[in-house]
């Protein structure tokens, strides 16, 4: 957790300890996972000097490398759009190079065009079974655009992106792709229910209550859904990408 250097205040005598005390010693999630909230939420807000300050702290602390922000930056476009990304990238290139001198600390972007893994990638990403309908966002953008071109990249795992992905859905707003990237990660077990509900907890704390409450309400639902498919004997849904 980045803690600024500010004079005592109401805010500071308050969440500051309770953040280090009983979010941040929490072992369900790593310091990369926190950071991955944190670097997500100060993007989303759009303030400069906190957000240089955590991708300084990322950095500095270890817990993430100079090319692994610059993904980051084109994950989180994705979710949360261009215009707050490319300050995000922005800041990423110069806290990077001031970091690492002689170096953007940017990832190639390859030597010609990434074969196409769309299909692959997708089923990986969403699980089996959807019938992606034919449109020109589903299809071009979501398919041939966010999974070949983007989570097929080799800079960030899976677990990564999909950590990236619920974090950047639940900032966007719209609930329907925040619920589908929390049940492919319960149904790939890239995060456990324990995980999901400490990184509820964490959104609520730097990106407001209602936010980590909407993501904690989510994660009882699929839980029960996934107890009670089970119970009976049924498959559990397919999940949409709308």
């Amino acid at each position: 957790m980045t803690v600024r250097p500010t004079g005592s205040t109401l805010l500071t005598d308050t969440m500051l300890p309770f953040l280090r005390a009983q979010v941040w010693s929490r072992p369900e999630l790593d310091d990369r996972d926190r950071r991955w909230v944190t670097l997500s939420c100060a993007a989303a807000a759009g303030t400069a000097g906190p957000l240089r300050e955590e991708v300084a702290a990322a950095l500095t602390g270890g817990a993430i490398t100079p090319a692994e922000l610059g993904e980051f930056a084109l994950q989180f476009a994705v979710h949360c759009g261009w215009p707050v990304a490319s300050v995000l990238d922005e800041v990423v290139r110069a806290e990077s190079a001031a970091f690492a001198p002689g170096g953007s600390g940017q990832p190639g972007g390859g030597a010609g065009p990434a074969p196409d893994r769309s299909g692959e990638t997708f089923e990986t990403v969403m699980g089996p079974g959807i019938d992606l309908p034919d449109s020109p966002y589903l299809r071009v953008g979501v398919a041939g655009f966010v999974f070949a071109q983007v989570w097929s990249r080799p800079g960030l795992g899976l677990r990564d992106r999909r950590l990236i992905a619920i974090i950047g859905s639940a900032l966007a707003g719209p609930v329907m792709p925040l619920r589908s990237h929390l049940a492919g990660a319960l149904a790939a077990g890239e995060l456990d229910e324990a995980q999901l509900r400490a990184l509820a907890l964490l959104l609520a704390c730097h990106a407001g209550l209602p936010l980590g409450e909407l993501v904690d309400g989510l994660v009882d639902e699929i839980v029960d859904e996934t107890v009670g498919s089970s119970a009976a004997g049924d498959p559990v849904a397919p999940r949409s990408v709308r």
